[in-house]
């Protein structure tokens, strides 16, 4: 079976498990609700609780537990099948040596974290498919990742004295980094010892 078979399966799996789960939840509540409204077991009187709060008195009923559970159970169902759809993408990595060359293939799942590498691959992959708007979110994000390191690396520098070398690596953190504070932080302090200088 191929791993894009077995990926599919696994998520198809996954939210039909989840659906069954609020399903059972929304049917076992009905029936606690319906216990709590007509006492289906006979001899039985049903559980209250009462209370006081601030001035007021309330009750509850054991129809209260039902109505939690199948309201529960119908949230369940809905955020999964309003979520989005299970997703997953395939990166190949090739690796050449003096030796040998291999070819490794990753599959990832949504809120897999994808590397820079992956991001790259997978916008020149949409590139050359013509999805221009794909490729340009996928660069973006391979160089929101970038912007950390750039951002820490000039800050390091900056330590170090070297503001000629540190200011260049702030600008670029923030010009990725989708105006992070932090970057800005950076970038202002790097420039303010520049001023004085």
């Amino acid at each position: 079976m191929s791993p894009e078979a077995l990926a599919t399966l696994y998520l198809t799996l996954v939210r039909v498990s989840i659906v069954a789960t609020g399903i059972v939840s929304i049917v076992c509540g009905y029936r606690l609700f319906l216990a709590g409204v007509f006492g289906m077991t006979p001899g039985t009187s049903p559980t209250n609780v009462s209370g006081k709060f601030a001035g007021v008195e309330f009750t509850l009923k054991s129809v209260a537990p039902g109505t939690c559970f199948a309201l529960f159970g119908a949230a369940i169902v809905a955020i999964t099948i309003t979520g989005a759809p299970p997703q997953f993408g395939q990166s190949r990595t090739s690796t050449i040596t003096a030796d040998s060359a291999t070819m490794s293939e990753a599959l990832t799942m949504r809120g897999s974290r994808l590397s820079i590498e992956e991001l790259v691959e997978q916008a020149k992959r949409a590139e050359s498919q013509g999805e221009k708007k794909k490729a340009i979110e996928n660069y973006q994000e391979a160089l929101r990742k970038i912007a950390e390191p750039l951002n820490n690396l000039a800050w390091l520098y900056h330590e170090e004295g070297q503001d000629q070398n540190a200011e260049p690596l702030a600008v670029l953190a923030v010009q990725f980094g989708s105006h992070d504070p932090e970057f800005s932080d950076t970038l202002a302090r790097i420039r303010k010892v520049g001023q004085k200088k």
